[in-house]
C-alpha cells in the first residue's frame, strides 16, 4: 500500500523535474538574438568623385533662309529649292563667293564680263541703269553704297545728279571697271540688310549668264539650324533647357533643348537645338564648317544629370527621417544633414559631410 502511494507522488515530479530541465536546455542551448531595434548595415566610405549622367546621339543640321531676297519677279531665293536666276546681261567670269559667307556693303561677290558685281543694302531690287536724272529709292541705296566706299560725302538724296554720276565715275575706277557716270544694273546685288550671311543659288558658276538683279544670290540665316531625333527611350528623359554638347571636325559648340516636336507613331520626338545660355548663336565664327548641303552624324552629348564633383555617398545611405531634410548616418549613430548636388547610377555628390566619414548604408531585406 505504501509502495502503491509513493508511486503516485513520485511520477508528477519527474514531469514536472523533467520538462523543467528540458526548458533550462533549450534557453542555454539557443544562439543570442539581435536587438529587435538595431538593423543590419553595411559602412561605406564617403569618397571624394563626381557624379552625371548623359548619353550619345547624331544630330543633324541645315541651312534654312531667314529672309528672302527682293527679286524682279518676287521670287523667294532664300529657298533650298530655289528657281534658277533671272538671266541678265553678260556672262559670270569669276566667283569670289564660296559656301556660305559672311558679306558686308562693298563686298564682291561674283565677276560679270571680267568686272565685279558687289554686295549693298537696300530693299529695293537692281532692275534698271542708272544715270543723270533717274529717281527713286533704288537711287538712294546706291548713293549709299557710295558713301560707304568713302566716294560720297553727302546725305543719300535719291535723285541721280551729276554729283552722283562722279561718284560713281570714281567708284568704278577703284573697281578696275570702264568708268563712266551710268551705274549698270548688274552691277550691284541689294540685299534687305547688311551684314548677312549668303549664298549663291547652284545655277550661277563661271561661263553661266549673268543673274539679274539679286535673282543668284540667297539669304541665309546667321547660322544653320540644328536638330537631334530621339528614339522613344531616350526622349522621355529629355527636357527643355538641358545641356547639348556638339562635336564635328575638331570643333566644339554648347547648346542646349530649344523645343521638343510632338511624338511619332513610334514614339520618336524631334529636339530643335537653341544656343547655350548667354550666347547668340551656336556655332559662332565656326558655321562655316556646315555646308550648304546640311550635314548630318554630328556628335551630340545630351547631359541629363549634369556632372558635379565633391564627396559622394551611395544613394541607400540617405535618408529622409522627417520628410524636410535629408541626412546620412556614421559609424557611431550620429545624423549628418546633408544637401545633394547631383544624383545618377546609384551614387549622389553631397554637401555637409566629411570625406573619408564612414557612413551607413542599410543592408536590403533578404
Amino acid at each position: 500500500m505504501v509502495r502503491r502511494i509513493w508511486l503516485v507522488v513520485a511520477l508528477p515530479v519527474a514531469l514536472l523535474l523533467g520538462s523543467g530541465l528540458g526548458w533550462a536546455g533549450r534557453v542555454l542551448l539557443a544562439p543570442p538574438t539581435a536587438p529587435a531595434s538595431e538593423a543590419a548595415f553595411t559602412l561605406v566610405t564617403v569618397s571624394n568623385d563626381s557624379v552625371g549622367r548623359s548619353f550619345s546621339l547624331n544630330a543633324s543640321a541645315s541651312w534654312r533662309a531667314a529672309s528672302t531676297t527682293s527679286t524682279s519677279r518676287g521670287q523667294d531665293s532664300g529657298s533650298a529649292d530655289s528657281p534658277p536666276p533671272t538671266e541678265g546681261h553678260g556672262v559670270v567670269t569669276h566667283i569670289w563667293l564660296k559656301g556660305a559667307t559672311t558679306v558686308e556693303p562693298g563686298d564682291p561677290l561674283y565677276a560679270v564680263n571680267l568686272a565685279p558685281v558687289v554686295a549693298a543694302e537696300g530693299a529695293v531690287p537692281s532692275f534698271r541703269d542708272l544715270q543723270i536724272g533717274s529717281t527713286g529709292a533704288d537711287v538712294r541705296q546706291v548713293q549709299e553704297l557710295l558713301r560707304a566706299a568713302g566716294h560720297r560725302t553727302s546725305e543719300a538724296t535719291g535723285v541721280y545728279d551729276r554729283a552722283t554720276a562722279n561718284e560713281v565715275y570714281a567708284w568704278k575706277k577703284a573697281h578696275d571697271i570702264p568708268p563712266d557716270g551710268v551705274f549698270e544694273a548688274v552691277r550691284v546685288v541689294f540685299i534687305p540688310k547688311l551684314p548677312a550671311r549668303v549664298a549663291l543659288v547652284d545655277a550661277v558658276s563661271v561661263g553661266a549668264p549673268a543673274p539679274a538683279g539679286a535673282s543668284g544670290v540667297r539669304v541665309l540665316p546667321n547660322e544653320p539650324s540644328f536638330s537631334i531625333m530621339l528614339p522613344a527611350g531616350q526622349a522621355q528623359q529629355v527636357r527643355t533647357g538641358q545641356q547639348v554638347s556638339l562635336s564635328i571636325e575638331g570643333a566644339q559648340w554648347e547648346a542646349t533643348i530649344g523645343e521638343l516636336g510632338a511624338p511619332s507613331e513610334e514614339g520618336e520626338v524631334r529636339a530643335i537645338l537653341a544656343p547655350a545660355k548667354g550666347e547668340e548663336t551656336i556655332c559662332a565664327k565656326e558655321c562655316d564648317l556646315i555646308p550648304l548641303s546640311g550635314a548630318s552624324g554630328i556628335d551630340a552629348q545630351i547631359v541629363i544629370v549634369p556632372r558635379a564633383s565633391g564627396p559622394v555617398v551611395p544613394t541607400a545611405a540617405l535618408r529622409l527621417p522627417d520628410g524636410a531634410r535629408t541626412e546620412v548616418v556614421d559609424e557611431a549613430g550620429k545624423a549628418i544633414p546633408v544637401t545633394i548636388k547631383a544624383s545618377a547610377g546609384g551614387l549622389a555628390v553631397v554637401d555637409g559631410v566629411d570625406i573619408g566619414t564612414r557612413v551607413k548604408v542599410p543592408q536590403e531585406k533578404q
